[in-house]
């Protein structure tokens, strides 16, 4: 009779998501196979900081893993595999975001709020933090003299903070928002910043791809980390975030569209752009050739 044994362990949530574990995971593969990975919507501790996830390893089975999850009834719900497949999909023939464009963290000031000012009156640089952002724009400033900040992490850099156009991206909460700046602003650790540098894709397409549903699903199965508390996406898995080059009718199109939501967004904070989002949400889907049941498994509509 032959048998096979397995182990179980109980591990932090981004283990198959983070680059930074990444040496573990490929050393399991190379002794044996995972049968399962199970996540949760809750804590599985109590004054837990992080959230959690089980996988069963065997030493000589094989085939697919298994994919489960517990939500906030405790009810164990298997992920189909038509989701596993859909995130292989969206990989297909892209490239990392980092290949298309330059990526650079905000500043980590000391005493920040000793020399940061909602008011501009003395103070010579614009200072942005991710509460400043909305979705596709800036929707507030503060101010601050860059030669008086104590910078203890992050990008100090003054010419990187000085490119403009760029995109900021919020490193907080568990959805893409991303928004296009175009003056010179310094920007806090709650922001990540990136600009294009390929002449052939503009930053208004790059930022139109970062805020379309589909990347938002992508992210969020794969990259936001501490779900089950203070939600939030590392730089390292943003560089990675798989871009596809679009064709030409598309990429006019969505820069388009991106372009008449910066207009209308700078006219009033409250313009409804639902419209032109989900004009570039198609274009999106097509150009990463999804289905309307994919489309359905991005938007919610199934399960």
């Amino acid at each position: 009779i032959s048998m096979t044994s397995c182990v179980s362990f109980i591990v932090p949530e981004g283990l198959f998501k983070t680059r930074s574990y990444s040496g573990f995971v490929e050393e399991i593969e190379k002794n044996g196979h995972i049968k399962s990975v199970t996540t949760f919507t809750e804590y599985v501790f109590d004054n837990a900081v992080t959230g959690n996830l089980v996988f069963v390893f065997s030493k000589n089975d094989e085939g697919d893993i298994k994919h489960f999850h517990f939500n906030e009834a405790f009810e164990l719900l298997e992920i189909p595999e038509k989701d596993i497949k859909l995130f292989r999909k969206i990989e297909l023939g892209t490239k990392p975001l980092n290949e298309y464009a330059t990526l650079f963290k905000g500043m980590v000031i000391k005493d920040r709020d000793l020399v940061v000012s909602e008011h501009s009156k003395g103070k010579k640089n614009t200072l942005l933090l991710g509460k400043n952002i909305s979705k596709w724009t800036i929707n507030s400033k503060f101010y601050t003299n860059y030669n008086e900040l104590e910078i203890i992490g992050g990008t100090k850099n003054i010419d990187k903070h000085n490119h403009h156009p760029r995109i900021l991206i919020r490193r907080t909460g568990d959805t893409l928002y991303c928004s296009y700046l175009n003056e010179k602003a310094l920007t806090e650790s709650t922001l990540y910043s990136c600009w294009s540098t390929l002449e052939s894709i503009s930053n208004e397409v790059l930022l139109g791809l970062l805020n379309s549903k589909p990347l938002d699903y992508y992210n969020k199965e794969f990259f936001i980390t501490n779900q089950q508390g203070f939600p939030q996406i590392r730089m390292s898995d943003l560089e990675i975030l798989p871009i596809k080059y679009p064709d030409k009718v598309i990429e006019i199109k969505i820069e388009r569209l991106v372009d008449e939501i910066i207009v209308k967004k700078s006219e009033s904070v409250t313009a409804n752009i639902s419209a032109l989002e989900r004009e570039i949400d198609q274009l999106v889907y097509r150009l990463y050739g999804l289905t309307e049941e994919e489309i359905k498994i991005v938007e919610g509509k199934t399960h």
